[in-house]
């Protein structure tokens, strides 16, 4: 992010144990600015409980499919 997206919008996508990364990537790792350009992220084959998603606001723009 820092060397090469220039500061582009993006979306994060995984399935499975990806999409386990992915919401940890929300929770965890990004800042608020990589969160602001993020467009979108999508976390297929793997659950989210609501308590995650009430406890992380960051999670609001997860789709999970």
């Amino acid at each position: 992010m820092e060397h090469f997206n220039g500061g582009r919008p993006f979306i994060l996508a995984g399935h499975s144990q990806g999409a386990k990364a992915v919401i940890e990537l929300l929770k965890h790792t990004l800042t608020p600015v990589q969160y602001d350009n993020m467009v979108a992220a999508y976390a297929f084959g793997y659950g989210a409980s609501r308590q995650e998603l009430d406890e992380y606001p960051c999670c609001v723009r997860l789709a999970i499919l």
